[in-house]
């Protein structure tokens, strides 16, 4: 595995920029900015991670997976209301005990269909900063968070803003159940043969993990429950 070091002195105000280089190959534009935001770390006082990029992918969610669910089967929806931040705090050590992976926390924000979700600056930063925890209390998480390993990639494990996604175990019926997300809207719009909707089985009553009902579905070739 090839590593890039970057333990040098910290510069303040190091300019950020897609033409980076490291041993004569160009920085994508995000690994660019996830360098200059160590910086900035530094800069606002706290203490920056080591500068370690690989060149190896990381992320394998065949290993990622039995952690995340665990954490979030465990964790009662209600008392996940708001936390976000404490969420991702306390995945970034079981995820480092269970592969290995020193994961870094990253605030930023997202574009989604060409606008801006979350967006701020380096001075509403400071103010959460500087207001402790009772900025937190009042206002809210105003800052999108997620997760990067060191090559990396991105995982972001929470997206509250969209109440259309769903993550769940999906079954197309061809044989290949599997985890992942779903649209709500289109799920509303689905219609069968009949020409009847999609209902939701409120009487369902689930006897074991998300995990545990997804590795039976691979088994089989379909959910059974």
């Amino acid at each position: 595995m090839s590593i890039w070091s970057f333990l040098r002195p910290f510069t303040p105000n190091r300019p950020s920029s897609a033409q980076d280089s490291i041993g004569g190959m160009g920085l994508s534009p995000y690994v660019g900015e996830y360098l200059a935001a160590i910086d900035r770390t530094a800069a606002f006082g706290f203490e920056a991670p080591v500068r370690l990029l690989v060149k190896k992918d990381c992320v394998d969610m065949q290993t990622l997976q039995p952690v995340l669910l665990d954490y979030f089967a465990r964790s009662p929806p209600d008392s996940m209301i708001g936390q976000t931040a404490a969420i991702h705090f306390a995945l970034v050590p079981l995820l480092y005990d269970k592969t290995g992976i020193p994961f870094n926390l990253s605030i930023g924000w997202i574009v989604r269909k060409g606008k801006a979700i979350y967006q701020h600056d380096e001075r509403l930063i400071q103010r959460f900063i500087e207001g402790n925890t009772q900025a937190w209390l009042d206002e809210g998480c105003p800052f999108h968070l997620w997760l990067t390993s060191p090559a990396c990639e991105i995982l972001d494990v929470i997206d509250p803003i969209d109440p259309d996604r769903a993550f769940g175990l999906c079954d197309l019926g061809l044989g290949s159940p599997e985890l992942g997300y779903v649209s709500i809207a289109e799920l509303t719009a689905l219609r069968g043969t009949l020409g009847l909707p999609v209902e939701r089985d409120l009487h369902f009553d689930a006897k074991q993990s998300l995990t545990a009902y997804a590795l039976e579905a691979r088994r089989d070739g379909r959910i059974v429950a």
